[in-house]
C-alpha cells in the first residue's frame, strides 16, 4: 500500500494503513439507474464534496429517513469521498473537532462521544462515480466531518422527532456489527444486486469494508492478514504507481450504537472478507486485530 497517499476519511484512513497487496477478482459495483429507493418517497440529500467543502446540506432539516447521494471531486491524492454525519455530544460545539493526523493511528476522544450516521463512501479509486444509501437523522445538534479531510465542519440542526410511520427499505440482506463481529442476521447475500440493512449494536463506533478474496480463504486466514499490525512503509517507484490501490466492494462510514443504513450491493458469486479498523477505544488496537472480522461466500 502507498501510504504517501492521502485518503478522506476514518474508514479509509485507517483501512490504508492495514491493507497491503491482495490479488483479488475485480469487484462489482452498483450503480444503479432508477435507484432502488425511489418508490419510498424520501427527501433527497445531494451532498457535493470538493476539495474545499461538502455542499448540499440544510442549515435546518426535519428528524427522519433520508436518501443519502454522495457525489463530487476528490482532494490530490484522495481515493474515496466521505460525508461523515456526526451528532455532537451535549454540550460539544463543532469548533472543538479537531482533524484526524493521517500519520498517527490514533483518533480523537469525541470520535467515541458523539453518534454516527452511517452512511456509504464514494471508492473513486475503483471506479465508483457516486453512493447512495438511506439513512435515519435523529434530533440534535450534527456536522458533516470535514475535520477528518482538511475540509472545514458543516453543521446543521434537526428538529422534531423521527416518525414511527417512516418509510423503510425492505432489504434483502441485513448484517449487524459490534464489539467484535459482523454477523448476517437476515436473509442472504446473492450474486447479483442485495439491497444492505447495515445495523450497529455496538457501544464503541464501528464500520464495514468488504474485499474480495481469494477463493475458499478461510476467517482464520483472512484475519492473520493483520495479526503483525501495518506493513512498513516502503517508497514507490512511478512504475508502481496504482498498483496497489485497496481492492474493495464497499466502504461504509462509521456508525454508532443503534444505528441501520441501507444501500444496494451488487455482487459476484466468490470470496469475501468483512473488517472494521476503528481502533478500540480502551486498547487502541484496531478492531480487526481483536478478532472483528468476517468471510462469506456469495453464490
Amino acid at each position: 500500500m502507498n501510504t504517501r497517499v492521502r485518503v478522506t476519511g476514518i474508514p479509509s484512513l485507517l483501512a490504508a494503513a492495514m491493507l497491503g497487496k491482495i490479488a483479488t477478482p475485480t469487484a462489482i459495483f452498483a450503480q444503479a439507474e432508477a435507484g432502488p429507493f425511489d418508490d419510498l418517497g424520501l427527501e433527497t440529500l445531494s451532498l457535493v464534496v470538493t476539495p474545499e467543502t461538502i455542499t448540499g446540506m440544510p442549515e435546518e432539516l426535519a428528524a427522519g429517513h433520508y436518501l443519502v447521494n454522495v457525489s463530487g471531486e476528490p482532494m490530490e491524492g484522495e481515493t474515496s469521498l466521505s460525508a461523515m454525519l456526526y451528532k455532537l455530544p451535549e454540550g460539544m460545539t463543532a469548533d472543538a473537532l479537531t482533524p484526524i493526523d493521517p500519520e498517527s493511528p490514533e483518533v480523537p476522544d469525541y470520535i467515541y462521544e458523539g453518534g454516527f450516521a452511517g452512511g456509504r463512501d464514494v471508492q473513486i479509486a475503483q471506479g465508483e462515480t457516486s453512493s447512495q444509501c438511506v439513512l435515519i437523522l435523529t434530533p440534535g445538534d450534527w456536522v458533516i466531518l470535514g475535520a477528518l479531510s482538511g475540509r472545514p465542519n458543516t453543521p446543521f440542526t434537526v428538529t422534531g422527532e423521527v416518525s414511527a410511520d417512516a418509510p423503510t427499505p425492505e432489504a434483502t440482506a441485513e448484517i449487524t456489527m459490534g464489539e467484535m463481529y459482523f454477523h448476517i442476521t437476515g436473509g442472504e447475500l446473492v450474486a447479483g444486486k442485495n439491497l444492505l440493512a447495515l445495523t450497529s449494536m455496538g457501544g464503541q463506533p464501528h464500520f464495514m469494508i468488504m474485499l474480495p478474496l481469494p477463493p475458499g480463504m478461510t476467517n482464520d486466514e483472512f484475519g492473520a492478514m493483520f495479526a503483525g499490525g501495518p506493513p512498513a512503509e516502503e517508497e514507490a517507484s512511478p512504475e508502481s504507481e496504482g498498483e496497489d490501490e485497496m481492492p474493495v466492494v464497499i466502504v461504509t462510514a462509521v456508525q454508532s450504537l443503534a444505528t441501520t443504513m441501507w444501500t444496494e450491493l451488487e455482487l459476484a458469486s466468490g470470496t469475501y472478507g468483512l473488517a472494521c479498523f476503528i481502533p478500540d477505544q480502551h486498547v487502541g488496537m484496531p478492531h480487526v486485530m481483536l478478532g472483528m472480522h468476517a468471510v462469506i461466500e456469495v453464490q
